[in-house]
């Protein structure tokens, strides 16, 4: 079974490697590596609100494969290797077949559904080192928390909002681990951590979630957290020791980037980066449309009414996705009633998996599904391991899950469903999109066919209209262009979307045009998320089409080049 779940990680994964790209994501990433693989600070000089580790491992992909944009791809499709090796091996010895239905999904549904450098990956790899090392490492051996807190560490520095999930879960995983039987005052500081930690999970989720988000993917974590509220038996002196050994592997996890910042007079900068533009962004992200709910509702309608008959398998694939948390969820929080009564502890893979599928929430669009479910559906292989009927059953599902989400959507473009009109698009069905080679600068890909045409139209138009040492301008979210075209930004944030979020902002933007006016300005106006477009990115075109000359304009992209009514 091991060498099939092998052969099939390898096949799929080169198969796919180099499939389909979200250009302004894909582009972003490139930017910000390019920039600091040329020495610039993150945080200080190219702004991207994340903590800064994800930026360091692209700069060190481009420096080791070259810069491409394929060369980000490697790190992310090795990373999904190892997750199925290390899923296979945590659920072997529990059952041979649900390692191997485990690693087949962690391949089928993980990164080959979105191809893309983003910090997600990196979370994913060491969320399935976190399971590993707590599944074969004795709760009684020396080290384990502190390498733990290591990891959790490095993973929230890589990505913010799935760094507090595994936080969440791991401090309360850790106390149901912990020996019990203490009560009365002698449990006030476990019964608070848990306390805390449901008070925060629930206004987020009350403020920011839809109610069928909440019942599917928030209800049972909050539930845990709840539950060990008003049941902990943890001595204080268990719990505070508990936290400071986290908190002590978690320094070795946060020194690297400190030291860096520190050398560099960048650490206001970088926590600035970090944090309030990070809040920024999570407030963008829930403004956005697109609710799973309507994933199941689309989906159920395909499977009783197909318009085709791919529809049936499809209508079925997208409905089961966003319940499966909630079939885990149920479980774990049964299987913890369960245990109370024998005091034994429950298993990381599954408890670990409710609280790191909350990242899946962040943008309810189909590809944020693929970010977590992988996990959620190992973890209901552990739970289904032992009953003959729940692994088989079991088994048939989640394959048949992976074997649609293989066939039918995997390294396809987002474009499909970007603008969150996914019944158009399609993917109820199981439509594909054609792919070719991409033929453009620093990007050796296959890509949808108008993408390949707008880059090319675009790119050598920059090319011809700038020299190397003039800047450009992207407008809402293009950084692509920087990277495809290797010409300057004019500002220090690689998306004037997500940087631009405020009047004063705005203004003193308008104010640098004013004074160091970028040669090229590039405006999609037809970009498929609707907020990137919105009164403040309005605002800029209004004094750009002012100062500015209108040079071509095709594919949704409107170019502009810098005239200041003198006819340069």
């Amino acid at each position: 079974m091991f060498l099939v779940t092998i052969v099939y990680a390898v096949g799929v994964l080169y198969w796919f490697h180099d499939r389909s790209w979200y250009a302004p994501d894909e582009g972003f990433y490139g930017h910000i590596a390019d920039r600091v693989l040329a020495g610039d600070v993150p945080g200080r000089d190219i702004a991207g609100g994340h903590p800064g580790y994800d930026h360091f491992a692209n700069a060190a992909a481009f420096a080791v494969f070259g810069k491409d944009l394929l060369s980000l791809r490697y790190p992310i499709v090795a990373m999904a290797f190892l997750s199925s090796v290390v899923v296979f091996l945590v659920l072997v010895r529990r059952s041979v077949l649900m390692g191997f239905v485990s690693a087949i999904c962690v391949v089928s549904l993980s990164v080959v559904q979105f191809l893309n450098p983003t910090a997600h990956w990196y979370s994913f790899f060491l969320f399935a080192v976190i399971v590993g090392w707590l599944t074969w490492i004795p709760a009684a051996a020396r080290w384990r928390v502190e390498v733990v807190g290591f990891l959790a560490t490095t993973l929230l520095l890589f990505h913010q909002l799935n760094g507090v999930y595994v936080a969440i879960g791991l401090v309360a995983y850790l106390l149901f681990e912990a020996p019990r039987g203490s009560r009365g005052y002698d449990v006030l500081f476990a019964r608070g951590l848990y306390a805390v930690m449901a008070t925060g999970v629930a206004v987020y989720f009350f403020i920011r979630m839809q109610p069928f988000a909440i019942l599917t993917y928030g209800l049972w974590p909050l539930g845990i957290l709840i539950a060990g509220m008003f049941t902990s038996s943890v001595h204080n002196r268990d719990s505070l020791r508990l936290i400071g050994r986290l908190s002590a592997g978690s320094i070795f996890g946060v020194l690297p980037i400190l030291i860096y910042h520190l050398s560099r007079g960048s650490v206001v900068a970088w926590l600035d980066d970090a944090i309030i533009s990070a809040i920024a962004l999570d407030s963008f992200n829930a403004a956005m449309r697109p609710q799973y709910f309507h994933l199941v509702q689309w989906g159920f309608l395909h499977t009783i009414m197909p318009p085709i008959v791919s529809a049936v398998p499809n209508g079925l694939f997208w409905m089961l996705l966003p319940l499966l948390p909630a079939v885990l969820g149920a479980c774990v929080v049964l299987d913890l009633v369960r245990r109370k009564q024998s005091g034994a502890a429950c298993a990381p893979l599954p408890f670990l998996a409710c609280f790191y599928a909350l990242a899946s929430l962040r943008l309810q669009i189909p590809v944020y599904l693929f970010l977590t479910v992988a996990f959620t559906m190992a973890g209901l292989c552990w739970m289904s391991a032992e009953g003959r009927l729940a692994k088989y059953g079991t088994a048939g599902v989640l394959l048949f899950i992976s074997v649609i989400g293989t066939i039918f959507h995997a390294g396809q473009p987002i474009g499909r469903f970007a603008d969150g009109n996914w019944e158009s698009r399609n993917i109820l069905v199981g439509e594909h999109f054609s792919l070719v080679p991409a033929n453009i600068p620093r990007a050796t890909l296959w890509i949808e066919r108008s993408g390949r045409d707008i880059y090319q139209w675009l790119v050598p138009l920059i090319d011809r209209e700038t020299t190397p040492d003039e800047t450009i301008l992207a407008l809402p979210y293009n950084a692509e262009l920087y990277f495809l075209a290797g010409r300057r930004n004019a500002f220090p944030f690689a998306s004037p979307a997500i940087a631009i979020q405020d009047q004063e902002t705005l203004d003193r933007v308008i104010s640098e045009i004013r004074r160091n006016p970028p040669r090229l300005v590039i405006f999609r106006n037809n970009d498929p998320y609707p907020i990137f477009n919105d009164a403040l990115s309005n605002e800029i075109m209004g004094f750009v089409r002012q100062q500015y000359r209108l040079v071509e304009s095709q594919f949704g992209f409107d170019v502009f080049r810098f005239s200041a009514r003198d006819g340069s």
